[in-house]
């Protein structure tokens, strides 16, 4: 399952929200569940009228100066919203009735599947099912500073692969259910971590799965657990994150074949999961400050 596209239904006809593009998309990043975009939304925007979608929806705006926003909710009320940079808007099954902008913005909004957002939230106490706040014009920098984290990555081509950006959106969805739901939810709270053994398989399961773009949900599922707790759990049975783990692995593996093969870059790179050796040398430099070939060069010329 993975979502190619931000889309709605508007009057009726299911599309694209805006009558633009985006000027960048998350639909090649294989997430599962999770769509993030950019669009650029001029100094006098009209949006078009009953636009319901058809899951979660958080929408970040940066901006030089605040801008003004009118919109008719679920509700019909007539409401003028001054958005900030940074400000951030929630919307879930609530139609948006009608909708307009004064003063031109960058505006990232992420759509979160329903079946994604029921996953990650099912250790909700009471098992309530997620329905955010129609809200606009919300400063809160969390939320934003994970935003801001997810579209970098984007940005950057996902260089680790689908793993870091599930992560962030996972954390997300779990942020937003519980500060901007309709009603009051926590999760429940586990001390421990994974079981002996459903680490083991955790473990196993993503050495055995390297050369795979792993995404959160696919490790999530190995251990029966819903991908935002099993993070957690990961972290505390392991001290790292399921992104930086994995990440290691690979490194650690590359290293192995630099060392011992004469294997092209490109193809290590396929073979530890990365798309391909630019994202490689950038994952390999992050975490061991020099590049694949100069750590070839040197290893090979202390024997």
């Amino acid at each position: 399952m993975s979502t190619p596209k931000i889309v709605a239904n508007v009057n009726g006809i299911t599309r694209r929200p805006v009558d633009d593009s985006p000027l960048l998309s998350s639909a090649n990043s294989l997430w599962e569940g999770f769509a993030l975009e950019q669009y650029y939304t001029p100094p006098i925007a009209e949006f078009p009228d009953n636009i319901k979608f058809s899951g979660h929806i958080i929408v970040m705006n940066r901006c030089r100066a605040p801008v003004q926003f009118f919109y008719r909710g679920f509700d019909r009320l007539e409401r003028k919203v001054l958005i900030p940079d940074g400000g951030l808007g929630f919307c879930s099954s609530q139609p948006i009735i009608r909708a307009r902008q004064v003063g031109a913005s960058m505006t990232f909004p992420l759509f979160i599947e329903n079946t994604m957002m029921t996953r990650v939230c099912e250790e909700l106490k009471g098992g309530r099912q997620v329905e955010l706040i129609q809200r606009n014009g919300v400063v809160d920098h969390t939320l934003q500073n994970l935003l801001s984290a997810i579209m970098a990555d984007l940005k950057a081509g996902c260089p680790a692969g689908r793993i870091f950006g599930e992560s962030l959106a996972t954390a997300i969805a779990a942020y937003v259910a519980v500060n901007y739901s309709v009603s009051s939810s926590r999760f429940n709270e586990y001390r421990d971590g994974l079981s002996k053994r459903r680490l083991k398989d955790v473990v196993d399961y993503i050495h055995s799965n390297l050369h795979r773009n792993l995404g959160v949900a696919d490790i999530a599922r190995v251990a029966f657990i819903s991908p935002y707790y099993f993070g957690k759990l990961f972290k505390r049975s392991t001290g790292q994150t399921v992104h930086q783990y994995v990440l290691d692995q690979r490194v650690r593996s590359a290293q192995s074949l630099l060392s011992t093969t004469d294997i092209e870059l490109s193809e290590i790179a396929s073979s530890v999961g990365l798309a391909n050796q630019s994202h490689f040398t950038t994952v390999f430099k992050t975490k061991l400050g020099v590049t694949p070939g100069y750590f070839r060069l040197q290893t090979r010329s202390r024997h």
